[in-house]
């Protein structure tokens, strides 16, 4: 009985163990089948040589007979060549093992192939790339971010992209395809996993990478997933001992103290709702800027770059102003102390800072012979214009209460605000920000933005400044809500000819294709909120140097770009170079960094009349309407 107990026991464990082996993969399967064969050859081989079965051959070597068993083995048809019953038996049985082994072998092969490739579908290798730009997660928004990346390429001779999404890895690549422009030399790779699993984020490389970006996950308005993220990067075991570079998309400003603690100088929020809340309003104030911001951001034509001081050390900003024919300062960076943009024209610069320059692909930079400045033609009519502005919002979603409030810190005491639109919980946001109020009164009418009557009413009793079209996007589709805005823009541009009133309009697209349809109401501007976002981001993704100077242009408390009338700066009765412009606009400690051209403000081609950084040598001839573009803490 104990005998039996002890069989039992081996047999046991010799089952498991074998099983084991078995379930190991593909390699032990035919590792086993290997051997296996090997064993029935050296059998056959034994059993030709000992008792000499082979009519033909009456000395036989082992070497030979292992070999002709093996070809029995592998080749059925060998068969029709052997003499004698005897071989022929042994033959025959070497050669109906041989073919369930070799059957046996394919299956196994061909599972293992299958396999392989199911794994690379799905996305699961892991990715051996250094440098690259690591995107964690999957939005509307990475269509957008990808195209600029795209265009970004040239800043670097190679570029790849790889990103991480809980997502079918074949149904990223088709959505790529029709959605974003490749380019040769751009790679673009992707793996399909959770991005606040720490296994699954170490397929990507994060370590490795040179910027790693975390989108915002659909209805994920409190952060949490990309929280969860950037813990699961930050608390891997094999994390670099160098510092992240990580920009995160925050919908939520509460979590940046959060993300502060996570890793202060490692990561980079950008609150999303907020920048396109400080772009709308500014956008809405002064028409032509939102193409300004697109010149800026985007990298098809100007860049935001940095330069060593050169022979520019020792000189104050004033004076460096004047020391570019091509490219335009508009600030410096120190070491340390951060960047500036458009500090006092007393400044000293220093040989270790690095100056902020705006640069045209076209003309580079390159410094001034002799300046052009013909102070005869400075102008001295520049003085504040700050009065009671009545703004109408038409539409409304979850970057309402932003707008409200970042138009609160724009005005002064006395300003208006009314809401006119029809969304469900309207009210109760409204009185959640009247109260944060201290420079406006708002008001709330309900009613349908599409109904001409009731618009051409409301201008009429408003008697508005400024309009702020916004998307039903909380409740309507991309198209849907962006058809909506089509017709409202029709209708308001009627009720303008109506009433005779005159206001600026802007207006929020979603779905960058619409803009061509949108122009043709003749509305100021109109902003792509998605697109505003991936500007940004793709900039910091290429340089995070840039955070300072965007934190400076693009958020409340820092300097603010201009578009101010040419006569303030300049008469315009004669042409004028651009040396004129920026020296004069200098008296005031400002930056001239360009102008805008009003004939061409509806001419795409001509980027609607906006021109950055020009040659400064060039003598231009401008008139009543145009603008100069001017950063300035006023």
């Amino acid at each position: 009985m104990p005998t039996n107990s002890r069989f039992r026991s081996l047999k046991v464990r010799w089952r498991y163990w074998f099983d084991n082996t078995l379930n190991s993969g593909t390699v032990a399967l035919i590792g086993w089948l290997g051997l296996f064969s090997i064993v029935l050859v050296i059998i056959s081989a034994l059993v030709v040589t000992v008792f000499n079965v082979d009519p033909a051959e009456k000395d036989i070597s082992f070497i030979e007979a292992f070999w002709i068993s093996l070809m029995r083995t592998l080749d059925p048809g060998n068969l029709s060549n052997d003499n004698g019953w005897t071989f022929r038996l042994v033959m025959l049985a070497v050669t109906i093992v041989g073919v369930l082994i070799v059957s046996t072998l394919i299956g196994i092969v061909n599972a293992g192939i299958t396999q392989t490739l199911e794994a690379m579908r799905k996305g699961r290798s892991f990715v051996d790339e250094r440098d690259h730009i690591l995107i964690l997660g999957w939005s509307p928004l990475i269509f957008s971010l990808l195209n600029k990346l795209v265009v970004s390429r040239h800043r670097h001779q190679r570029l790849t992209i790889v990103i991480l999404a809980d997502k079918d890895k074949i149904e990223m690549e088709d959505e790529l395809h029709a959605k974003v422009r490749y380019d040769k030399k751009v790679k673009i790779v992707l793996r399909s996993g959770n991005i606040i699993d720490r296994h699954d984020i170490e397929i990507v490389n994060p370590h490795s990478a040179r910027t790693i970006v975390v989108m915002a996950q659909e209805n994920d308005l409190h952060d949490t997933h990309s929280i969860k993220t950037i813990m699961a990067l930050m608390k891997s075991h094999n994390r670099k001992s160098e510092k992240y570079h990580i920009i995160v998309e925050v919908r939520d400003r509460e979590n940046l103290e959060v993300l502060e603690l996570l890793g202060k100088d490692e990561i980079t929020p950008i609150v999303s709702e907020e920048l396109f809340s400080r772009m709308t309003v500014q956008t809405s104030l002064q028409s032509g800027l939102s193409e300004v911001y697109n010149e800026l951001l985007d990298f098809n034509d100007v860049e935001v770059e940095f330069a060593n001081a050169g022979t520019c050390a020792g000189l104050t900003y004033g004076e460096a102003l004047l020391r570019f024919r091509k490219g335009t300062l508009i600030g410096t960076h120190r070491t340390g102390h951060g960047s500036i943009t458009n500090p006092a024209s007393g400044t000293l610069i220093q040989p270790s800072d690095q100056l902020i320059m705006i640069t045209s692909k076209r003309n580079g930079i390159s410094p001034a012979q002799s300046p052009l400045i013909n102070t005869e033609l400075f102008s001295n009519s520049l003085e504040s214009r700050r009065v009671p502005q009545h703004t109408l919002i038409l539409g409304w979603n979850n970057k309402g209460p932003e707008i409200i409030r970042t138009l609160d810190r724009q005005f002064i005491k006395g300003s208006q605000i009314t809401v006119f639109a029809n969304s469900d919980d309207l009210e109760a946001q409204v009185e959640a920000v009247r109260s944060s109020l201290t420079n406006q009164t708002l008001t709330l009418e309900r009613g349908n933005i599409r109904n001409r009557k009731a618009l051409t009413e409301l201008i009429n009793k408003c008697d508005c400044n400024h309009v702020i079209l916004l998307c039903y996007s909380d409740t309507m589709d991309m198209q849907s809500a962006d058809s909506l805005t089509l017709i409202t823009l029709i209708h308001l541009r009627r009720a303008v000819e109506e009433t005779g009133r005159n206001f600026t309009v802007v207006s929020e697209i979603l779905d960058i294709r619409n803009r061509a349809l949108a122009e043709a109401t003749h509305a100021d501007d109109f902003i792509v909120s998605d697109n505003i976002i991936s500007m940004v981001i793709a900039q910091l993704a290429c340089n995070i140097d840039l955070k300072a100077v965007f934190d400076e242009l693009l958020t409340p408390g820092g300097a603010d770009i201009f578009l101010r009338p040419v006569r303030d700066y300049v008469r315009i009765d004669q042409p004028v170079s651009f040396y004129t412009i920026a020296a004069s606009a200098a008296r005031y400690n400002q930056t001239a960094i360009g102008y805008r051209v009003a004939e061409y403000s509806t001419d795409a081609e001509k980027k609607y009349g906006v021109v950055l950084s020009p040659s400064k040598d060039q003598l231009v001839q401008f008139h009543g309407e145009d603008k100069v573009i001017v950063i300035s803490d006023q």
